[in-house]
């Protein structure tokens, strides 16, 4: 079940407050939350252009926002295998 905006916003402010004043994350509970949030933000703009693409007749402009949120979600993809040590692909 999707959390309300309100419960995010205090999830999100405990998140940040757990970052700072504790300075530990021995569960990775806080890096993960934030890297999913953060990914969340992004595929919900590429979902949001993909339904206008697809509703509105596939306009030039819409098709150049998709292709862009698509090439940074790449990109991002491509620097956290290459700082993981992997090869990402072509």
């Amino acid at each position: 079940m999707r959390p309300s905006d309100e419960e995010l916003k205090t999830a999100l402010t405990e998140i940040e407050r757990l970052r700072v004043e504790e300075d530990e994350d021995p569960h990775h509970i806080v890096s993960c939350f934030l890297y999913l949030y953060r990914r969340d933000e992004v595929l919900e703009r590429v979902l949001e252009h993909a339904e206008r693409y697809l509703r509105f007749g596939q306009s030039e402009d819409e098709h150049a926002r998709l292709r862009k949120l698509l090439d940074a979600i790449i990109e991002e993809r491509r620097r956290e295998a290459e700082e993981e040590g992997e090869y990402y692909g072509l």
